[in-house]
């Protein structure tokens, strides 16, 4: 059904940003006035009417909220920033030229513990929109989203500031906890010869803390050689 869609857009002289399940994301190209776009992108959505296996034909496809303005029935022009599959966001520019979140995807984030409650958002950031359950995301994954689209609107996509909140300071976590038999057997070592009171048990869990890398990483005081000829081993 999606490669019919898009076969069917790119027909129609439209485009996509991405696809993902049961969604696409139609792109108007250059040079096509927003009501002909408009227009168009019906014309997709309007071809898989007949395909309805409901007793009264109903559209399969339909045109999300999030393409209307806030709190109005009327079209907004609605962005799009996608880095790779399933992470994107899509966003309103505002009359200063600041993104308005509509939609965002939680893939590559959804795994890290808040580094902040909602409480602790930062004032930097303006609060979002709509709620966040329609943009799909936790907060602190929010003000992250505001600010790599913030960094692309002022034509700065590479510098995406990273010391908005002190917690960014401190190691991400990851939480890894024993909801199935296979992680249990993660910590079998651990549990031999202990009481069960001091045993890791079902649904107890660990936390994994992520070193900080490239860019990021402290610079080493110290330079190591091996004498050793090959590829060096990793630290």
């Amino acid at each position: 059904m999606l490669g019919i869609a898009e076969k069917r857009t790119l027909d129609l002289g439209l485009d996509w940003a991405f696809c993902d399940t049961d969604s696409l994301t139609i792109v108007r190209p250059k040079g096509i006035p927003r009501k002909e776009f408009h227009k168009r992108a019906r014309e997709v959505i309007s071809w898989f009417t007949p395909l309805s296996p409901y007793p009264k034909p109903r559209q399969i496809l339909r045109v999300e909220n999030l393409n209307r303005r806030i709190g109005s029935a009327k079209m907004e022009p609605l962005y799009c920033f996608a880095i790779s599959a399933k992470r994107y966001a899509l966003f309103n520019v505002d009359s200063g030229n600041r993104p308005v979140l509509r939609k965002a995807s939680a893939h590559g984030l959804g795994h890290l513990l808040d580094p902040y409650p909602e409480s602790e958002a930062p004032s930097g950031v303006p609060p979002p929109s709509v709620p966040l359950k329609e943009i799909g995301v936790r907060r602190w994954q929010y003000d992250y989203w505001y600010k790599i689209v913030e960094a692309a609107l002022l034509s700065q996509p590479d510098n995406v500031p990273l010391d908005w909140h002190p917690a960014f300071h401190r190691p991400a976590a990851i939480r890894y906890a024993a909801t199935s038999p296979q992680l249990l057997k993660w910590v079998a070592r651990w549990n031999i010869g202990r009481p069960y009171q001091e045993q890791i048990r079902p649904f107890g869990f660990l936390l994994a803390f992520m070193p900080r890398t490239g860019l990021l990483a402290p610079i080493s005081e110290t330079v190591v050689d091996s004498p050793r000829r090959g590829r060096p081993a990793k630290a």
